[in-house]
C-alpha cells in the first residue's frame, strides 16, 4: 500500500517522478493515484477497497479469457488461480493494474480472432500499452503470450502479420508518448 501511496503523495506536493522520486515502474499507477487522492480520497480504505474492486475485475475477466480456449472446469481453476494470486496484498498497486491490463489484452487478443476485426486488435494494443505503462517488465510475459496468441490464430497469413504489426506499433505508439515526458 505504502509504496504507490507515498509516491502519488510526493507527486501531489510538486515532486517529479523519476527525478525527484526514485519509482522503479512505470507512471500511469502513481499518476492515477495521485488523481484520485486529490479528487476523491486519500484514505487508505478507499484505496484497499479499490484493490478489491479491481481484482475482482481481473477474477471475472480470466474467466472469459480461460472459457475460450479451455472446458468450464479449468476456466473456474484459472480464475480461482487469479484470484489466489490477486488477493494477496501487493506491496504496489502497479502489479494489480498491470495484471488486469495483461488480461484485458489477452482477451481482447481472443475477441480480434473471433471477430476477424482490427478494432479489437487496437483494444488489445491499448491494453498492452497499459501494462508499459504499469509496470513495464510486464511486457514479457504479458505482451508476448498476447502477440503469440494472436499470431497462432488460423487467419490467412498476410492478415495474421499485418494484425501484429498494427498491434505492435499502437502498443509501442502509445507507451512512447506515456514516457515522453520522463525523457
Amino acid at each position: 500500500d505504502s509504496r504507490t501511496l507515498f509516491f502519488a503523495d510526493q507527486v501531489l506536493k510538486g515532486g517529479n517522478l523519476y527525478k525527484d522520486c526514485c519509482y522503479a515502474y512505470g507512471p500511469l499507477p502513481v499518476y492515477l493515484t495521485a488523481g484520485l487522492m486529490a479528487t476523491i480520497s486519500r484514505e487508505l480504505i478507499f484505496f484497499r477497497f479499490l484493490f478489491v474492486l479491481v481484482a475482482s475485475v481481473g477474477v471475472y475477466f480470466m474467466y472469459f479469457v480461460a472459457r475460450r480456449i479451455c472446458p468450464p472446469l479449468w476456466s473456474a481453476l484459472a480464475a480461482l488461480a487469479t484470484f489466489s494470486t490477486l488477493s494477496i496484498p501487493a506491496y504496489t498497486y502497479a502489479h494489480i493494474y498491470g495484471v488486469v491490463a495483461c488480461i484485458l489484452c489477452l482477451l481482447s487478443i481472443l475477441r480480434a480472432q473471433e471477430r476477424e476485426n482490427s478494432s479489437e486488435i487496437v483494444k488489445a494494443a491499448g491494453w498492452a500499452a497499459i501494462v508499459i505503462l504499469v509496470k513495464p517488465l510486464m511486457i514479457g510475459a504479458g505482451l508476448l503470450a498476447a502477440v503469440l496468441l494472436y499470431l497462432m490464430s488460423p487467419w490467412n497469413h498476410l492478415k495474421r502479420v499485418r494484425s501484429a504489426l498494427l498491434f505492435i506499433s499502437v502498443t509501442f505508439s502509445v507507451s512512447l508518448i506515456g514516457y515522453s515526458y520522463f525523457i
